[in-house]
């Protein structure tokens, strides 16, 4: 991401909140740059009717924020579900 764009010596020198910083930059320009991939996948069924057109703007806003998934399980609910499946792992692997 950063070495794209910038010498890798220099990053290197970067004291730690610069760094986040263009980091941040370099995340938030990455993901914007996959949704213009996908908007314009789909621009030209826009452009001819098939879909309703939208702004690159409000197809932006429409993706949403990856939001976390809540949960209602107790952590030892949690691990014991984990633990099953490790088991079941086991037993087709020393199948």
């Amino acid at each position: 991401m950063l070495s794209k764009t910038y010498d890798l010596g220099a990053i290197m020198e970067m004291n730690a909140s610069l760094f986040a910083k263009f980091l941040e930059h370099a995340i938030e320009k990455e993901k914007k740059d996959h949704l213009m991939d996908a908007y314009l996948t789909l621009y030209p069924y826009m452009h001819l009717g098939m879909m309703e057109f939208k702004s690159f703007e409000d197809f932006v806003s429409q993706q949403g924020e990856n939001k976390p998934v809540k949960c209602n399980k107790s952590p030892e609910e949690i691990e014991a579900e984990m633990l099953r499946v490790v088991e079941a792992y086991e037993r087709r692997v020393r199948k």
